[in-house]
């Protein structure tokens, strides 16, 4: 009898500060599921969707976003 490697992971999306947002795309273009929608600020629209890897926080150069 073996044991299977379980992941668990808590869903926390992520949340942009439309308050420091530069709307630069950084967030658009690195994310792999697509979450963001650019308008005037970058915001996510798809929170269900969000995978929460992190790498949109990584890339903001104005670090405005952070897991919810």
């Amino acid at each position: 009898m073996g044991f299977k490697n379980i992941r668990c992971r808590r869903k926390m999306p992520t949340v942009v500060d439309a308050e420091c947002c530069i709307a630069c795309g950084a967030c658009v273009d690195i994310c792999p599921e697509n979450v963001y929608d650019l308008k005037d600020v970058a915001v996510t629209t798809r929170k269900e969707d969000c995978t929460d890897c992190g790498l949109c926080i990584d890339e903001c150069p104005s670090e405005c976003i952070d897991f919810e």
